[in-house]
Order: C-alpha cells, then structure tokens, then sequence
C-alpha cells in the first residue's frame, strides 16, 4: 500500500476512534414493531420503485401501475444527468419520487467527490452534488406536486443520497415528507444536519459488504494543517436496515452504523462489495425475506486495536 494512502486511512481510523470514544458504544435494543413482514412488504415496494428508475419511461409506467400509481413525470436534469420520477397514487393520496442512481460501484468511488458545503435551502451542510442535483429535481417536480398529498421519496447507490437531499428541500419548503426509503445510498450530511433532520422518517437499506454506504468518511477539502477547523465527519441520517443471510436482518441506529463502518475497515475490498452494491441483489434479497423475515442482533466483532497494527 502506497505510504499516502497508508497515512490517510490511519487518520481515517483514528478519527472515527475518538468520535466513537465520545460516548459509551452500545447498540439499543431491537423491538419488533412493526412486524418484519411489514416492513418488508413496505421495503419491497419502494425497492421496486428505485429499480424503476433504471428502466425506460414505458417499463416505469408499467410498473408504476401494477403498484396502483400513474406515472405523473418522466425527467432528467441534464446538467447533471440525473434521470428520476414522480408517480401518483390517488386513492391513497401519496405521491412517490424515484431517483436513478449508478449499478457500477467503481465510477461511484471514483466520482465521489467528499466536500461538503452549506445549503441554502435546507440550512445545513450537504454534499456538494447531492444538493446540486436534488435542487434541480425539486424544481422540475414542484408544479406537479398535489395539495393535500403525502410525498415519498427513494433511490439506490448516488440516486438515494439525491432522494434525501430532495426530501430535505421539501422538508424545508413545508411539503409534507413522510417517506424516505434508499437502498445503497452513500452518506449525505453531517452530524449537525443529521440533528436537524431527525424528524425525518428515512430507512436507508444496505448489505453487510457493500462499502458505498459506509462513505464518504470525512470532509477533508480543506488544508490538512488546520484540521479541528476544517475537518468534517460524515454522518448516518436514519434508521438502518441491513440485510443479512436467509430470514434474517438488523436494525440499526446511527451509532450501529458508525460501528458497522470501523469493522469495515479492517476488511480487505472484493468482487462481493462489487456485487452487492447492485440494486437486483437488493430487490431479490428483500423479496426472499418474505414471508418470516426475522430480526436478529447485529454481531459486531470490531477491535479498534487492529486498526494500528497495519
């Protein structure tokens, strides 16, 4: 390993080291409710829905309507390439936006670019991009928004990080939020915007070795010299969701999270994180967990003192 990335990921380590000495590691307990069918017949619904995005403009009407909704607008902002949806259910009165992401994990670790940067719609720090293109989105979709109609968002890989910077901005502009579910979905803001948007229900989705959800780490643009003032952790935001073998699944906090990422670190990368960052093996993981999907503890074998024996 070159002595540059060597350095970087011993200050990666020793950083979310000391955050996590800040309070006393303990994973909360686990209740069932609701029940694990439940969820995953809610997770299995917008699952589809985020594999949508990927598809042409007739399969996603398609499969829109086999969910009861119509396909209300089929987009694409073009300064960042972002391609999404917006279908309506009105019996229900809901209201879905869909974002498409990226299948391939490598141009996602290549192009993740890590600055964060202050948002003026939503009032916190944002990932530069993220932002960027859920502003567009926000814009194209607000004349098609219905009065009185709860709004959902979802989205895999860089597509689930727009999704939420999208309710964050429908949040702040007072449309009622009440959904976010992402599958795969890189981090998006910081501890003070993670507090700020607490209120939020969001689920992020994720499998025991996809590493994109576990990154961006840290916000290092600024110069390293000047670290306590310009350094900037990443953070969780939502209740975690991670997929395991056969029945079972975990249900973690963000602090379940953050743990989740330092045993990741000790790990060396394979063709599994490549395989199971596709949004297919989500779709079919969910879908075998149903019926009997059972809740388990998330077994953490972490040792922070591996980390410097490298």
């Amino acid at each position: 390993m070159p002595s540059a990335i060597h350095h970087a990921l011993f200050f990666i380590r020793s950083m979310v080291w000391l955050c996590l000495l800040a309070i006393i590691i303990t994973t909360p307990a686990q209740a069932n409710k609701p029940q694990a069918d439940e969820i995953f017949t809610e997770l299995l619904s917008f699952a589809h829905m985020a594999n949508a995005a990927y598809q042409t403009e007739p399969a996603i009407r398609q499969m829109t309507s086999a969910q009861g909704y119509t396909l209300t607008h089929y987009g694409r902002i073009p300064e960042v390439e972002v391609f999404y949806f917006l279908a309506t259910n009105d019996d229900t009165k809901t209201q879905r936006i869909a974002v498409r992401g990226t299948a391939n994990v490598e141009n996602v670790l290549v192009n993740l670019n890590m600055q964060l940067v202050a948002d003026k719609h939503t009032g916190v720090r944002l990932h530069h991009g993220f932002a960027r293109s859920a502003e567009g989105i926000y814009h194209a979709v607000k004349p098609h928004l219905k009065p009185g109609y709860r709004i959902e968002t979802t989205g895999h890989s860089l597509g689930g990080a727009v999704a939420l910077a999208l309710a964050m901005h429908l949040d702040a502009a007072s449309f009622p939020v009440m959904r976010v579910i992402t599958f795969g979905q890189p981090k998006l803001t910081n501890t003070a915007g993670a507090t700020a948007y607490q209120h939020l229900n969001i689920t992020r989705v994720v499998m025991p070795k996809d590493v994109v959800p576990l990154v961006p780490f840290l916000d290092l643009t600024g110069d390293w010299r000047q670290l306590g003032e310009r350094a900037d952790i990443y953070w969780p935001l939502g209740q975690e969701i991670l997929l395991l073998k056969g029945k079972d699944y975990a249900r973690l906090d963000e602090w379940g999270s953050l743990r989740r990422t330092t045993s990741f670190l000790n790990e060396q990368p394979s063709e599994e994180n490549l395989r199971q960052h596709q949004m297919q093996n989500y779709l079919r993981l969910i879908e075998q967990k149903r019926p009997g999907a059972r809740l388990v503890p998330y077994q953490n074998n972490f040792n922070p003192l591996e980390w410097f024996k490298r």
